[in-house]
């Protein structure tokens, strides 16, 4: 494969990754089910001791539930705990369900948590600064990061969406959609967002719609 070949499967594969995290946001927004912190559980939260490391409050909720009669203590312990970080991350406000119970199923995975769970101590000696998961990052492989000179452009009655985002070495990548939803994506990485932006605009001014009868590379 040339490297051009290969330039051209690395840029179709970041446009995916960009249209599936942009359509992920919109879902996200889209969710209606949401949960917030019941009373009980908010008193214990204000109650708890400040801890470097996240993870030893799992003792802690694992006790709290013990006494307040629970049957299914680890899973319920897993939830108080990822409950407790968006409860932090969020300043109290309500939070989507979906979110929680996705963090809860990973948290069950996570041989540290039962490191915790069950009282033992780390058995590495390497010190870590532990935290709570990253919610904000949607267990893709890399984050894409858009240009904010991403934008909606219209022209001759046809309104496009010209999608910056970052590329290889600091360049960038362009792709532009039209309206019918065909998008077309360029071979070249450009040096600066601004000249990405240009080359948009001059493109679809000179081309207008007969760039968007097939889903091609430039």
């Amino acid at each position: 494969m040339s490297n051009t070949d290969k330039r051209s499967k690395r840029a179709k594969n970041k446009a995916k990754k960009a249209r599936l995290q942009k359509q992920k946001k919109i879902e996200k927004k889209n969710k209606v089910e949401m949960v917030s912190v019941g009373s009980d559980f908010l008193k214990l939260f204000q109650s708890l001791p400040e801890k470097d490391n996240p993870y030893e409050l799992i003792p802690l909720f694992k006790e709290y539930l013990v006494e307040n009669g629970s049957i299914d203590i680890e899973a319920e312990t897993a939830m108080l705990f990822v409950t407790h970080a968006f409860w932090l991350a969020s300043g109290d406000k309500s939070f989507v369900l979906d979110d929680v119970e996705m963090i809860v199923s990973e948290t069950l995975s996570n041989p540290e948590f039962f490191e915790y769970y069950d009282e033992r101590k780390k058995v590495t000696t390497k010190e870590t600064n532990v935290i709570y998961p990253d919610f904000s990052n949607d267990d893709d492989e890399f984050e894409v990061k858009y240009s904010p000179l991403s934008c909606e452009f219209e022209h001759d009655e046809e309104l496009f969406e010209i999608a910056i985002y970052e590329g290889d070495n600091g360049l960038w990548l362009l792709e532009v959609v039209g309206s019918c939803g065909t998008s077309c994506l360029w071979n070249e990485q450009y040096k600066s967002d601004q000249d990405a932006l240009n080359e948009a605009i001059e493109t679809i001014k000179s081309e207008s719609t007969s760039m968007f009868l097939e889903d091609k590379l430039h």
